[in-house]
């Protein structure tokens, strides 16, 4: 009697809830996840706008995992990325857009303290004159970042 051999394959599948908008200050480390599953295990690849990166680029490397880890992200890297997984079943791809700021000034002489907060606002109170003032809930350094591509300066409080 022969033998019948029979192989179930599965076409790569990447989750919806991989965020797809990513923010990073420059100089610091970003690892752009793949979490691709499929039968047999896909191959991941990734693009830059539209151009194969191999993984050996300075800096850029494709992790065991398939993620994309990028040293010491600059201006330059921004861009939209691209998790290719592909294997004898099909493939899919997953898109990421990414923003680089670059941190601009800090500002370690301002803070801003908040003292009462409602659901819809952040307030600071007037002081009254006979009364002390009441102790901040919390305070937070501003930093302005700048973004080379749009050419806009954001606050962020660190």
């Amino acid at each position: 009697m022969p033998c019948i051999r029979v192989t179930i394959t599965e076409p790569p599948f990447i989750p919806d809830d991989v965020r797809c908008n990513v923010s990073v200050v420059e100089n610091n480390r970003l690892t752009l996840p793949c979490p691709a599953d499929g039968t047999p295990t896909p191959r991941i690849s990734w693009l830059k706008d539209g151009y194969p990166l191999s993984g050996h680029e300075v800096g850029v490397r494709v992790l065991p995992d398939g993620s994309l880890q990028l040293d010491h992200v600059q201006a330059g890297d921004a861009g939209q990325y691209t998790c290719v997984a592909e294997n004898v079943a099909g493939n899919t791809t997953k898109d990421f857009h990414l923003r680089v700021f670059r941190k601009y000034h800090s500002l370690p002489w301002a803070q801003i303290c908040v003292q009462h907060w409602t659901k819809t606002k952040v307030t600071r109170p007037r002081p009254r004159p006979q009364r002390a003032r009441s102790r901040p809930i919390f305070c937070l350094r501003p930093v302005l970042f700048y973004d080379r591509r749009s050419q806009t300066t954001s606050l962020i409080s660190s």
